[in-house]
């Protein structure tokens, strides 16, 4: 039974691996169950009450965050995952479920490992920096195949005058629905908009997926990310980010970007 073996010894790897660099730090008892095929990732039901500290969109999205550990670390040992998101309606407390198989690796996730491994991301301050061109559309590549949309918006100091705005307009990129093609160097502070077609559980396990893989982009670059995970938890703020930025996609998450201390 060595293939068995190596499976389970790889999900017990990303089983303890998998929550060193979630970006999400308020997932209420979410469980990692280990099983000899598969990991189940697991949260108590009652968390979905709006009286919890933490709204479900959130919990959800530190859900996601922990999924994209597994998948980090089962790609590293060699594996590919097929991962089932929401698989049972009468199991509400089982978010998703990570299963090893044959076939290789997903492209790009198994150099991100030592980054994963290294500690927590996301939660140093970063220092003012202008993200190259080349990091952004690298990033918005990673979103993307966590089928998420980044949108890089510069922050408009209060001094900025018409013509500096209007610059700035152009370097946040093109809206939902637009190509995006190459984009200039934004201006510090740079802050990266998550966004997604839809705004159901799913899109935000999803959503929380792509925030993990952007912040361990970033520090595999050398650059600091910091979530700001309440931002968008104001339905207002939400309806406005994505009337002026967003599309026909919704916003799910903001991250400050900006040169390692």
């Amino acid at each position: 039974m060595p293939a068995l073996d190596e499976r389970m010894q790889a999900l017990e790897e990303a089983a303890t691996r998998a929550t060193l660099a979630a970006a999400f730090t308020d997932v209420p008892d979410c469980a990692l169950v280990l099983h000899r095929d598969r990991l189940e990732l697991r949260v108590v039901p009652a968390h979905r009450s709006a009286h919890h500290r933490s709204p479900w969109r959130r919990t959800l999205q530190g859900v996601g965050a922990v999924l994209l550990g597994v998948r980090v670390a089962l790609a590293a040992r060699g594996w590919a995952v097929d991962v089932d998101r929401l698989p049972c309606a009468d199991d509400p407390g089982l978010l998703a479920v990570a299963r090893p198989v044959g076939g290789g690796p997903e492209p790009g996730l198994a150099p991100l490992a030592p980054i994963a491994t290294a500690g927590p991301v996301g939660r140093r301050l970063p220092a003012d920096g202008a993200l190259p061109p080349a990091l952004v559309d690298r990033l918005r590549g990673a979103a993307a195949a966590e089928d998420a949309l980044l949108v890089p918006v510069a922050a408009r100091p209060p001094t900025m005058g018409p013509e500096s705005a209007a610059r700035d307009r152009g370097a946040a990129g093109p809206a939902a629905g637009a190509s995006p093609g190459p984009v200039r160097a934004v201006s510090a502070d740079t802050f990266l908009l998550l966004a997604t077609g839809a705004d159901d559980e799913l899109a935000w396990i999803r959503s929380g997926e792509a925030v993990e893989r952007v912040l361990l982009e970033l520090a595999r670059a050398g650059w600091a990310g910091t979530l700001l995970p309440d931002a968008l938890d104001a339905p207002l703020i939400r309806a406005r980010a994505r009337a002026s930025l967003c599309g026909d996609h919704h916003p799910q998450a903001l991250i400050r970007a900006g040169s390692s201390p």
